[in-house]
């Protein structure tokens, strides 16, 4: 009897699968907005805090905002604007601030637990608000009277105010005697938010 050997081969088929590559989550970005770094009130002062938030890769409406003033916590901003579905604003009032130099950040967390802090905005609450200081410089202060025969040839003045104030700058304003006037230009120079000038011309 004749015997025989069978050999059965097999052939796998290898399935070569690619890795796949975790998602990074970028952190979202956070600004103070409002308010402005350096800004003063009077005291007690309500503040209102407006943060932006921008989150490059998931909803900036589903994040959580935290404001510090300097590792104290004082609230969380509530959503006031959702936005673009990468931009939000966040608003926060800080009431009844005691006088004081502050410093405040913002924290800002994503939907899914990456963080940011904003820029820091250093903010000052005084008792009474500082007083204007007023400079009066002759531009020029050659002058001639005003005859028949002579050229009008006014003195010229420049009123410079530093420092803000709750009065709204005066415009064209005279004094009583019409023999010496003291006339402030129409035009109104604002030099910056606490800095005005005005021109003005002294008549005989």
């Amino acid at each position: 009897m004749k015997k025989y050997c069978v050999v059965f081969a097999a052939l796998a088929a290898a399935l070569v699968v690619p890795p796949v590559l975790a998602q990074t989550n970028q952190p979202p970005t956070v600004s103070i907005v409002n308010p402005r770094d350096g800004a003063t009130f009077i005291a007690p002062a309500n503040i209102l805090f407006l943060a932006s938030v921008h989150d490059p890769d998931g909803s900036a409406a589903a994040a959580s905002i935290e404001l510090f003033e300097g590792t104290n916590k004082i609230g969380d901003a509530q959503l006031t604007d959702p936005g673009p579905p990468h931009d939000a604003a966040f608003l926060f009032y800080w009431t009844n601030v005691p006088p004081g130099r502050y410093d405040v950040t913002a924290k800002v967390t994503d939907d899914q637990g990456a963080t940011a802090t904003s820029a820091h905005a250093h903010i000052t609450v005084v008792t009474n608000p500082p007083l204007p200081i007023v400079t009066i410089v002759a531009t020029d202060p050659v002058a001639s009277e005003v005859s028949i025969l002579t050229v009008i040839d006014p003195g010229i003045f420049t009123i410079t105010r530093a420092s803000g104030t709750n009065a709204a700058p005066a415009r064209n304003r005279q004094t009583p005697a019409e023999e010496s006037l003291l006339d402030i230009s129409p035009i109104l120079d604002e030099v910056g938010p606490d800095l005005v000038a005005w021109s003005a011309f002294l008549r005989f």
